[in-house]
């Protein structure tokens, strides 16, 4: 399953599966993805501001360019040693790294 440029702003996607999906340039702002798994998918370059990631599975999942996210929102999710963080950084995503918010280039 493949999403480019999808406004999915507020949407409940709470206990879904995404698992393997590319979900790119998305607009998931303030949208409800707890318990939700997108293990071995991509949300690069999407937006993910106030979304709810309560115990969604992010483990291998590429995060890179990501913006919008907060520590909080990352510590309540899991990730992995196979998630590209939103900097680029490799997982698991460790409070006060900093790996949450996308490198400038």
């Amino acid at each position: 399953m493949q999403f480019r440029a999808v406004k999915l702003y507020r949407t409940v996607f709470a206990r879904s599966s995404f698992v393997g999906a590319t979900l790119s340039a998305c607009n998931l702002n303030e949208a409800d993805l707890s318990f939700t798994d997108f293990s071995s998918g991509s949300l690069l370059n999407s937006r993910l501001g106030g979304a709810n990631l309560t115990a969604a599975n992010l483990t291998s999942t590429v995060l890179h360019g990501v913006r919008g996210l907060t520590s909080q929102q990352l510590v309540s999710a899991r990730t992995g040693n196979r998630t590209v963080l939103p900097s680029g950084a490799a997982g698991p995503y460790l409070r006060g790294s900093g790996a949450e918010r996308p490198k400038v280039k």
